[in-house]
């Protein structure tokens, strides 16, 4: 008897693949006919079996398999013309299971008089986790980290993971400029935003708008339609290094840059990242990261479209760097323990506004591939116009998924100096915390809620035309999954401060300031 990968998927897994084998274990005394399937490397979808009684294509249903229930389990099985191969009858069969053990389960189906027993485990195929059929005994396990949980049921026909479409779409991403490979990378995202308040001012796109009573970029531009950023990049990797390059363009990027104080040079306006990232080690990663690159100390991605809400959060608007330029070592001391270590410019800067850069430290404990914790520590002069001495940044930082439940927690304490309109140097302190919660309904619907509070005595939001120095916010946000790499949103926040800080038509002030996003985002 052999097994071998059904031709469905032979075009995908043709250089990777591995043939299957089968053990014949044949009694005279009994008509039953025990295979036992087992893998030699990689995993597939489908296995083709024959027998004495006729030939088979065995698929496991859905994907996953329900564990706690252990009861049964969806096999789709083709009959097939031994010599052809051509298809004669496609049936589904629940088959029993025998045994459910963490992430292992054995099973058998029975075709005319022949028993089938069969081995199951979860292996990551194609950046998801999947129950495919395993080596007989094995139970090793393959972790994904956006996996869905091992005991969700979801009965729904496996399909190939990379369709024509797909392929065309990896070429044109796969550059060769003079025999050098480099791969692309696009992002675009646009939005409408409606603020009940009907702010009349609406702050243009070049600097960050205190002034204007605007906590975020969102919060500029009413009953409007928004293209908020354009980021068109590109990767080479070498054989121990990478070069990365991203230029980006729009509001958020202006956001990111010049909020608050930041300041960059034209000359390297246009670059939201430009890093040589070279690796030292095989074993354990570690690196080093030399240029301009997204600062350790934000946790949300620079791209809106690939965060739970579209709109960020207090923290990582107001209250922590969002790039840095100069050198950052990245180790990583076993399983669970690594670190990052940098040396850079300042506070969102290009070039510094002083003679000493600015050090910072990040340690990461990782309970498990889906949990994980961890502290930031922020140290450096940042004596400009200003601000009158050193800054000091501690953070500390949480995220868990458990089962299709997301959480994130953030935990900031800051101190530094500025110089007040009588120019006299004022502490500019700030406390604040947020908590995100996410619940995954399948892998394409998602919806999030964000609760936050953000202190800052004499601070960012002092600037404004109000003396408001605490913010509190909630947000709920809906966020689809079109296709591979289209995103649409519908978020409703809800911002309320202890004083008059918003804008409510031409020339009031009020505490609170509703305000609805709707929008799609690329990325590629």
């Amino acid at each position: 008897m052999t097994i071998a990968l059904s031709n469905q998927y032979n075009s995908i897994m043709k250089e990777k693949s591995s043939m299957l084998l089968a053990n014949k274990m044949l009694t005279r005394k009994s008509n039953y006919l025990f295979i036992f399937v087992c893998l030699i490397s990689l995993p597939s979808y489908s296995a083709f079996i024959k027998t004495p009684k006729g030939c088979y294509d065995l698929r496991l249903l859905g994907g996953i398999v329900d564990v706690n229930a252990c009861s049964s389990t969806a096999i789709q099985v083709t009959t097939l013309d031994c010599q052809t191969r051509k298809r004669l009858k496609i049936q589904k069969i629940q088959a029993p299971l025998i045994k459910c053990q963490n992430h292992q389960v054995q099973g058998q189906l029975k075709i005319k008089s022949d028993v089938i027993k069969f081995n199951a485990i979860t292996a990551k195929i194609y950046g998801q986790e999947r129950w495919v059929i395993s080596q007989n005994g094995n139970s090793k396990k393959f972790i994904s980290r956006t996996a869905l949980p091992p005991k969700r049921k979801h009965p729904q026909n496996l399909k190939p993971s990379t369709t024509p479409n797909q392929e065309v779409l990896k070429k044109i991403k796969k550059l060769s400029i003079n025999r050098i490979p480099f791969k692309l990378k696009f992002y675009f995202d646009a939005s409408y935003a409606y603020n009940l308040n009907a702010p009349s001012v609406n702050n243009t796109s070049s600097t960050f708008a205190d002034e204007q009573n605007a906590l975020r970029m969102n919060d500029r531009f009413h009953n409007q339609f928004l293209i908020g950023l354009v980021n068109v990049g590109g990767v080479h990797r070498g054989k121990n290094y990478s070069l990365n390059v991203d230029l980006s363009y729009g509001p958020t990027y202006d956001t990111l840059m010049s909020s608050p104080d930041g300041s960059f040079s034209e000359a390297t306006n246009p670059f939201r990242q430009t890093y040589f990232k070279y690796h030292l080690t095989k074993n354990l990663p570690s690196y080093i990261k030399i240029g301009k690159f997204k600062s350790p100390l934000m946790h949300a991605s620079h791209l809106p479209g690939k965060n739970p809400l579209f709109s960020f959060d207090l923290i990582n608007t107001l209250a922590v760097p969002h790039i840095h330029t100069g050198i950052s070592w990245v180790r990583k001391w076993g399983p669970q323990f690594s670190s990052e270590i940098f040396l850079v410019n300042g506070w969102n800067q290009d070039r510094d506004n002083n003679s000493s850069p600015s050090l910072g430290l990040q340690s990461i404990y990782s309970l498990a591939p889906n949990r994980l914790m961890g502290i930031d520590i922020y140290f450096g002069p940042e004596t400009n116009s200003d601000n009158g001495s050193h800054r000091l940044l501690l953070q500390a930082f949480q995220e868990w998924q458990w089962r299709s439940f997301l959480h994130k927690f953030q935990f900031i304490y800051g101190t530094s100096k500025r110089e007040s309109i009588n120019g006299q140097i004022i502490s500019t302190d700030w406390l604040g915390a947020s908590e995100t919660l996410t619940y995954l309904f399948n892998k394409k619907n998602q919806i999030s809620l964000r609760l936050e509070g953000l202190k800052h005595t004499n601070g960012f939001l002092a600037g404004t035309t109000a003396i408001a120095d605490t913010v509190f916010s909630g947000a709920l946000a809906y966020k689809m999954k079109w296709r591979a790499r289209i995103h649409s949103f519908a978020e409703a926040r809800f911002d309320y401060s202890n004083d008059t800080l918003f804008r409510k038509g031409s020339n009031k002030s009020v505490n609170t300031q509703p305000t609805f996003l709707f929008g799609a985002a690329i990325n590629i």
